[in-house]
Parts: C-alpha cells; sequence; structure tokens
C-alpha cells in the first residue's frame, strides 16, 4: 500500500469517527468531498477511494441505526462502490 492509500484509509475512519460521533455535518463533508474527488479523477484515485476509502467506510460500526442514519449521506456514485464491495446490507433498505 503506497502513501495515498495510506492516508485516504485513515480519512476514512475520520470519516466513520465522525459518523459514530454523531457529526454527520463533518461526515457527509468528507463524503462529498471523495464524491467529487471520484467524479473527476483518474482510474488511479478511483481504485485508490474504491480500496482505502469505501472498503474501509463504516467498518467498525457495530449499531445498525448509526450505520442507516451514515448511509443516508453517502453520495451515489461511493454507494455504488459500495455495494459492489460488500453487498447490500439490511442498514441499506428504506433510505
Amino acid at each position: 500500500m503506497n502513501a495515498y492509500h495510506t492516508w485516504v484509509e485513515r480519512f476514512s475512519q475520520f470519516t466513520t469517527d465522525a459518523i459514530k460521533r454523531g457529526d454527520l455535518t463533518k461526515a457527509t463533508a468528507h463524503l462529498n468531498l471523495l464524491s467529487r474527488l471520484l467524479a473527476q479523477g483518474d482510474e488511479f484515485t478511483l481504485r485508490c477511494i474504491d480500496v482505502a476509502y469505501v472498503e474501509s467506510l463504516m467498518w467498525d460500526v457495530k449499531d445498525e441505526k448509526i450505520k442507516k442514519s451514515g448511509w443516508k449521506r453517502v453520495p451515489a456514485n461511493l454507494r455504488a462502490l459500495y455495494v459492489a464491495m460488500w453487498g447490500k446490507r439490511p442498514f441499506m433498505k428504506r433510505v
């Protein structure tokens, strides 16, 4: 894993921690930033966001209500990557 992936994975944890704390304003800002970078990025950027950000997003959130609340804020392009990796999950329903 290179330095970019390490930084992006850590940023994913900052987003996850904001979701766990209920700081949805900060989490939404993080998610929107990565969504824009994904939409404007090249193949390397897409792979970095997919592998280092989306795959680890909300990995340690145990509470399904908190996950559902966080999931509501995930933009469509990041959702698509998440579902491709993890499949559909119960917390994704009725969003």
